[in-house]
């Protein structure tokens, strides 16, 4: 599936709690949450978390740029 905006399930790798942001992981089909301190490249994040989970699903807030 794909989404352009608005809200989304999808599979994470990691510990995520809600306000997260999310970047793409080095696993295929998942996302992971962004460290603290960590910077990311323009483009990598693709939402903000919404729900807390651990290596399962999420409900994200896509952000469209």
């Amino acid at each position: 599936p794909v989404a352009l905006a608005g809200k989304v399930t999808v599979q994470v790798t990691g510990v995520v709690e809600p306000g997260d942001m999310l970047v793409t992981s080095g696993i295929n089909g998942t996302l992971r949450s962004l460290a603290q301190g960590e910077d990311a490249p323009y483009g990598a994040i693709l939402g903000q978390a919404l729900t807390h989970e651990h290596d399962g699903k999420v409900l994200m807030m896509v952000f469209r740029r």
